[in-house]
């Protein structure tokens, strides 16, 4: 608290700034920052430290820095005694002059007071120099409940912000645990000195005492719930671009994409996965430069049901880069890093439990995944082939099988190319027997294979006494059936199988392979693929699935004993 001789001069402050000022006795406006071991160090200590900690961040002295949202003063005139050169504003319209540059310019606290974040950085970017950083460090949104009652911004809102102006992430930090021990600080001083803020600055104040007191009181509660945070970002500016899809944006994509993989992808395709697909549209961040992209990550979201309930999970899908773009940035400053971060921030906003893809073991994207994306590598992907003497040894074994007793047993197989309630029946029956799996309901089958724009996809369905007790979906190419996907009854599942290939290759005589992709789990279905001579063996290309865990408890070995693939939940088939 302050000596009382300084009343005077801190009641031409205005409010809160006259009583933060009295209350704690500083000229640092702003959080303080608490290491673990450090709980019992007071306001003004803690905010020097939080400091400290933007200073690192620097260059040596006599750079020059423009500080904005200088409030009191307190950075300017630590950073002048350090040496330098300091232009110290309140808001960034206060520069008039657009020919100065800055080495730094810092951003403390001040972004919510900025309502059009594409303005902030804009101007930022141009008062920059080539090398200069810009440094934020501010409270965030983490739930779109506090925007209703508070200006501060998003977190994902000003990552997206400031990609699509061309800044990078060279360092990225999150301050929440260690900011918020500065609500209860502040609280408790209102509350201990609430007689004497109203007494000297008038019954007037009661009010604003009141409303400054209840923020912070609401600041404390969102804090806890992790619905408030406190980030620190390092910027730097770039030439490239970042943003999400914008209609029209689908041309550049596919013209970059056949590019790169040397492929002829159509516009129906494209628009089948990420403009018809019923659980999530266009997930993707695209980096531009000019007028071309140059890297892309991109997904879509499925339904993935566990534990009694369903989850949003993402499928990675489409992630690219231009070869001569790939050594701008290393690491986590790639150009294709670049995008992942903008994607994460962009779509998953607490909301994805889990991301998956497939990817060549050993592979580059392998290695910049685990070693930067945080990817975990889950399992090694395994085929499940029909194929030589095994395909001749099954139909020698299964053709005496009598079509018309099975019909009397009240058995009947359906090849249709349209997915029916026959799916939502049989998921909602069957699903518990699975373990994880997407949740392969009447919507998801008629999106993912019915409506294919690329192939033909037929269903072959088994009914028992009229009830479905299980589904195949697959396509022809020439000798080969490709069987994408499946699902049982398992008290049904091994003679429901054996009908529906029964029907298969006595109608396709010419078939003489079958290929499938199934997971390990579960077990009793792995069992009858054996016992029916399906050989497994190592997918051709080495593939494995990768995860990254974002939500949730679950873990990555949870995941690998219970997740159920197909070759159809890949991006592949």
């Amino acid at each position: 608290m302050v000596n009382l001789n300084e009343v005077e001069i801190i009641k031409t402050l205005s409010p809160p700034l006259n009583f933060y000022r009295f209350l704690f006795g500083t000229n640092y406006l702003h959080f303080g920052f608490w290491h673990e071991e450090q709980l019992d160090l007071k306001l003004s200590e803690a905010q020097r430290i939080r400091s400290q900690k933007i200073f690192e961040a620097f260059p040596p002295p006599p750079a020059r820095i423009l500080d904005v949202g200088c409030r009191l003063g307190a950075t300017t005139e630590d950073l002048i005694a350090q040496g330098y050169d300091v232009v110290a504003i309140a808001t960034l319209e206060e520069v008039v002059t657009f020919d100065q540059q800055y080495d730094v310019i810092l951003l403390q606290e001040s972004l919510q007071y900025f309502s059009d974040l594409e303005t902030v950085f804009k101007k930022a970017k141009s008062l920059l120099s080539s090398n200069g950083n810009f440094i934020l460090c501010d409270e965030v949104s983490y739930s779109p409940e506090t925007t209703q009652f508070s200006a501060i911004h998003q977190a994902k809102e000003i990552e997206k912000a400031f990609s699509a102006e061309g800044f990078y992430v060279v360092n990225h930090q999150n301050w929440g645990k260690n900011v918020i021990p500065t609500c209860q600080y502040v609280i408790d001083g209102f509350q201990q000195n609430r007689a004497i803020l109203v007494e000297l600055f008038g019954e007037q104040s009661n009010q604003n005492i009141e409303h400054f007191l209840h923020n912070w009181q609401q600041r404390l509660k969102w804090f806890s719930n992790e619905k408030l945070g406190y980030e620190y970002w390092v910027l730097l500016p770039s030439d490239f671009q970042i943003r999400t899809y914008q209609s029209g944006d689908e041309n550049s994509i596919l013209e970059t994409f056949n590019e790169v993989f040397k492929t002829q992808r159509t516009l129906e395709h494209w628009e089948w996965k990420y403009l018809n697909n019923p659980y999530g549209k266009t997930w993707i961040s695209a980096v531009w430069h000019q007028n071309k992209i140059v890297a892309q990550y991109a997904g879509y979201p499925l339904p993935l049901y566990f534990q009694g309930n369903q989850h949003v999970i993402c499928h990675v899908g489409d992630v690219f880069s231009v070869s001569k773009y790939r050594k701008i940035g290393r690491g986590e400053t790639a150009l294709i890093s670049r995008s992942l971060r903008h994607y994460e921030q962009s779509y998953f906003n607490n909301q994805v439990i889990f991301a998956y893809g497939f990817v060549a073991n050993e592979s580059t994207h392998q290695r910049l995944g685990t070693l930067f994306w945080k990817y975990n590598i889950l399992l090694p992907v395994y085929q499940h082939l029909l194929n030589g003497e095994k395909l001749l040894e099954y139909k020698h074994n299964n053709s005496n099988m009598k079509t018309w007793i099975f019909k009397l047993k009240g058995y009947f197989v359906q090849r249709t190319n349209v997915a029916g309630e026959w799916a939502d029946n049989l998921f909602k029956k069957v699903k518990d027997n699975y373990g994880w799996l997407l949740v392969r309901d009447q919507m998801y089958l008629k999106w993912r294979y019915e409506q294919h724009p690329d192939f033909n996809h037929e269903f072959f369905v088994i009914y028992h006494w009229g009830k479905p007790i299980g589904w195949v979906v697959g396509r022809l190419a020439n000798e080969r059936w490709l069987l994408g996907d499946a699902l049982f009854d398992p008290k049904y599942a091994k003679i429901a199988f054996q009908l529906v290939l029964n029907k298969l290759l006595k109608e396709n005589p010419q078939i003489e392979q079958i290929d499938s992709w199934f997971s390990e789990v579960p077990s009793w279905w792995n069992y009858i693929l054996d016992e029916l001579g399906f050989i497994k063996q190592r997918q051709f290309q080495k593939l494995d699935v990768i995860d990254k865990i974002y939500l949730g408890k679950i873990t990555h070995e949870e995941l690998a004993q219970n997740f159920y693939f197909t070759w159809g939940d890949s991006d592949l088939y």
